[in-house]
């Protein structure tokens, strides 16, 4: 936070704001643009309903892998068939039944142990009884054999696409409850803390080969004629993360430099498409320099995009991101875009938000490491110019599209993917860096993300962790900016100056905090003042002020 004024025989001017954040394209989504702004323009046509039981399914039975196969071959008919194979562990004893998300698809049987069991639907749920209780710690396996036409959310963003010779999945729905859309084209435990590795069977046509995440073990001809490929994930992702996209698809592959190791980077885009590609992703690896500075090394299997017949953004799903082929253009317009993305792969992939209520972990973060990216590749300035843009948008339309200055932790079911989450969370992720300062900040961040590999956390996780690293009270900073609404303002209320010899002035400057939608006063909040005397010379202070005056 900056407080400027000019000192000595000049009127006294001040400016003061310093609680910045990330661009105004960067207002929803997984990431959104255009028309496709839903959170921005539709969201109260999705009035929140009553809310879901707590999901308690994790704290029973640990799934361990999913080998999904799929026959992808009726794209035409908008159809798929297949299976899924869940190996599992009971965490506790006395396992009576297990219960699967899996909407609008046909279950045409289940087998367990070798044998066709019972199963019931109910709702978006397969239930299927145990004849025996199953004991804790024990490894089983169960395979559920469906198909259909899978579905998209009723928002229009998430679930299963089929356009033309491509077919995809976006893995959250904006009007879905849970909005992890997993269960739009297999069955799992749907929700943010489940976390499993995956086998994904694809079968196609032989001209639309299936991108999936982790690594192709696999890619033959079938004597029906049929492309198979086989792809391993072996790093757990929660069921939302998961991914198929098929399509005309050629792969443009490079390989970059990562701090630890070699980064593969792997793009499905039609042959036609591959210049584009080229161009539009030419800053790839600065963002990788940029993220791997500030948050760690790169852990992934590699670098993937798939280029999907999609007008309204793009979906983190690791190692694989859909992202539209309308903004790989071969322009660099929508770079913070694919930047975004790829951010993700610490905020939201490899360290989860355990509830939406803390969605701004995932969201708010990857918007603010645009606005990294930004600073890597072009500069300081351009940072700060990000910045400001986006701290204007917050402060003019989050509280009056949102229904009020609300904290960035604990949003609503319907505001999940909003102006409060992402605009509003990179203006936090940012006031934390000016916060912290650099160093710790770097150190802080790089920690916390270290031992959140692969899990998931809450805001109050995030803040202890970082406390632990450097050695900071946080406390203050995530009760006023993380679980609370509202925004500071620090203005002059008086100067008194006085001569303390010949050639020197001294200037006792008594400040005061004003609110705006916040219901305390911040404290312990970090301000630098900077004195210009009439030549143009400055002297910068750093001081800490804590409630209404000071």
């Amino acid at each position: 936070m900056y407080l400027k004024f000019n000192q000595v025989n000049l009127p006294m001017r001040y400016l003061l704001i310093f609680f910045f954040a990330g661009l105004i394209s960067s207002a929803c989504a997984q990431k959104m643009y255009e028309t496709g702004e839903w959170c921005a323009h539709s969201k109260n046509l999705f009035q929140p309903a009553a809310p879901l039981p707590n999901d308690t399914r994790s704290d029973s039975i640990d799934l361990t892998h999913a080998w999904i196969t799929l026959d992808l071959t009726q794209v035409s008919s908008q159809k798929i068939s297949g299976n899924c194979k869940w190996v599992f562990t009971p965490i506790v004893d006395q396992i009576a039944e297990i219960q699967f998300d899996l909407l609008a698809l046909t279950v045409d049987s289940v087998i367990f142990n070798h044998l066709q069991v019972p199963f019931q639907r109910q709702g978006e749920k397969v239930v299927i009884p145990f004849s025996a209780p199953l004991s804790q710690g024990s490894i089983y396996d169960i395979t559920i054999y469906y198909q259909g036409t899978p579905q998209k959310d009723a928002s229009d963003w998430g679930g299963f696409y089929f356009s033309g010779n491509y077919a995809f999945n976006l893995g959250v729905g904006f009007a879905a409850d849970p909005h992890v859309f997993g269960r739009a084209w297999f069955p799992c435990f749907d929700n943010f803390e489940e976390r499993s590795t995956y086998t994904f069977d694809m079968y196609t046509t032989p001209a639309q080969p299936a991108y999936c995440n982790g690594y192709l073990l696999t890619d033959e001809t079938t004597p029906d004629n049929k492309r198979r490929r086989l792809w391993l994930m072996n790093q757990s992702i929660p069921s939302y993360l998961a991914c198929v996209a098929i399509g005309p698809y050629t792969s443009f592959t490079r390989t970059y430099q990562g701090v630890n190791n070699p980064i593969p980077v792997e793009i499905a885009a039609a042959a036609a498409d591959t210049n584009k590609v080229r161009t539009t992703f030419i800053h790839l690896p600065d963002a990788i320099k940029a993220y791997e500075h500030w948050f760690g090394p790169y852990k992934w299997h590699k670098i993937g995009y798939s280029l999907v017949p999609f007008n309204s953004g793009a979906m983190e799903h690791a190692t694989n991101v859909a992202i539209g082929r309308t903004f790989i253009n071969g322009s660099l317009n929508y770079e913070t875009l694919w930047a975004h993305e790829l951010s993700h792969h610490w905020w939201g992939d490899l360290a989860t938000c355990t509830t939406a209520e803390d969605m701004w972990l995932n969201e708010g973060w990857a918007s603010f490491s645009e606005h990294l990216f930004t600073e890597w590749v072009y500069g300081r300035a351009a940072y700060i110019a990000a910045v400001k843009s986006n701290f204007l948008n917050v402060l003019q339309n989050a509280h009056v599209g949102e229904g009020g200055y609300r904290a960035v932790s604990g949003v609503p079911h319907n505001l999940t993917y909003g102006t409060h989450v992402y605009n509003k969370g990179a203006v936090v992720a940012h006031n934390l860096r000016a916060y912290m300062g650099d160093s710790l900040f770097r150190i802080g961040i790089r920690s916390a993300l270290d031992q959140t590999n692969f899990t998931d956390w809450s805001s109050a996780d995030f803040r202890d962790k970082l406390e632990l690293a450097t050695g900071l009270d946080l406390h203050p900073f995530f009760n006023d900016w993380v679980f609370n609404g509202g925004y500071p303002d620090f203005v002059i209320d008086s100067i008194h100056t006085s001569a303390t010899g010949q050639q020197n002035l001294q200037v006792k400057v008594f400040l005061k905090q004003t609110r705006r939608g916040t219901p305390a006063f911040h404290q312990s909040v970090p301000l630098e003042l900077t004195a210009v005397d009439q030549n143009g010379q400055k002297m910068n202070f750093l001081t800490t002020i804590s409630g209404e005056y000071g």
